[in-house]
């Protein structure tokens, strides 16, 4: 078994919210941990995050940012994501950032903010450090 991915995510963004969801079916090897960017964890633990507005994972003692994060994510996962993310990982990461800042600046407005982390499943919710 590979070493704990832990995943820094908005906890009030829909979309970062069900992202969480999806990420908990493909986790191949059981490996993710997840916890809102304004956690205890993280106000504690990792207190450089505190202003971040992307995704940030934190592996193998080495933080990943916005697309960088994704295609780890995706690489990590079962294997049609794993194939995609090696796809991507072909694409510059200037115009992969690109596309996450636009999606990131705008999801809000594009989907609805909750009040909340909403990681209900008992499953995801077990993986949750707060």
């Amino acid at each position: 078994m590979e070493s704990e991915i832990i995943l820094f995510f908005d906890g009030e963004c829909f979309i970062c919210n069900y992202s969480v969801r999806i990420i908990e079916k493909l986790d191949a090897y059981n490996q993710f941990k997840y916890t809102s960017l304004s956690s205890n964890y993280t106000k504690e633990n990792h207190p450089l995050l505190r202003n971040q507005n992307s995704v940030v994972v934190f592996f193998k003692d080495k933080y990943f940012y916005e697309s960088e994060a994704v295609l780890l994510i995706l690489g990590k996962s079962y294997w049609p994501f794993r194939i995609i993310s090696m796809l991507f990982s072909f694409v510059p990461k200037r115009l992969r950032n690109y596309l996450y800042q636009f999606i990131a600046r705008n999801r809000y407005r594009f989907f609805k903010k909750v009040e909340h982390c909403s990681l209900l499943d008992s499953s995801t919710r077990e993986k949750l450090i707060e």
